[in-house]
């Protein structure tokens, strides 16, 4: 039965890449995770900087700094982010 189930879904709202939006099974195709430019380093609160990848802060006063992964301008990115964020997808 659950077969059924798996099968009326991907009639219905197939498995579509959300940087492509081709037919596949995962989030990213190989290609649109490929192409996803990831960032290894930290962001400075103060400055929106990069910091480098043995510093700590550039601004002493810093609360906190901010880590992100990639950033909201990649298309792939941005549309998994959405896809997320406001269409309560699991």
């Amino acid at each position: 039965m659950n077969w059924l189930k798996t099968l009326f879904l991907d009639i219905f709202f197939p498995p579509l890449c959300f940087g492509c939006r081709n037919y596949e099974p995962e989030f990213l195709c190989g290609h649109c995770r490929q192409n996803l430019k990831i960032y290894q380093v930290m962001f400075c609160q103060v400055c929106g900087n990069r910091l480098a990848v043995n510093k700590k802060f550039c601004h002493p006063g810093a609360l906190y700094r901010l880590a992100a992964v990639t950033d909201y301008y990649q298309p792939a990115a941005r549309e998994l982010i959405q896809e997320l964020k406001y269409r309560s997808v699991t």
